[in-house]
């Protein structure tokens, strides 16, 4: 069987009144290689800096994790999670940010760098080679 990742995407959007709609999507890639999948545990600080994928040259797919949130002895509070967010820059313009607890999952075109809005934030990374 070829090598492939396959991602499954539930979304549930509810209003005031309790009316929900949900999105469901699930698709795969294939892939061309066999190679390891890379990953790490980073840290963020507020100085954009390059994120290396290792091994991996041309990732098929990236998921970057904003772990922040997570792990934690006591229930964190709003406040403390708020500036914990994630930006993903391609050259200096943003393309996405990550609050706490989210994952993007995507196929990079060139290089990818990352920061912290406010102080450092934990995230990780899983390149997958294509």
């Amino acid at each position: 069987m070829r090598p492939r990742v396959t991602m499954i995407l539930t979304a549930h959007f509810s209003d005031a009144d309790g009316d929900c709609v949900t999105v469901d999507n699930r698709y795969y890639r294939m892939l061309n290689s066999n190679d390891q999948l890379y990953m790490r545990k980073l840290t963020a600080g507020t100085k954009p800096v390059f994120l290396d994928f290792g091994w991996v040259k041309e990732p098929r797919v990236l998921v970057v994790t904003n772990e922040e949130g997570k792990h934690v002895q006591k229930q964190p509070v709003v406040s403390e999670l708020e500036p914990k967010v994630l930006e993903l820059l391609s050259g200096e313009t943003v393309f996405a940010r990550l609050r706490p607890g989210e994952t993007m999952v995507y196929e990079p075109v060139g290089a990818v760098n990352v920061r912290a809005v406010v102080g450092q934030v934990r995230f990780t990374v899983h390149a997958v080679p294509g």
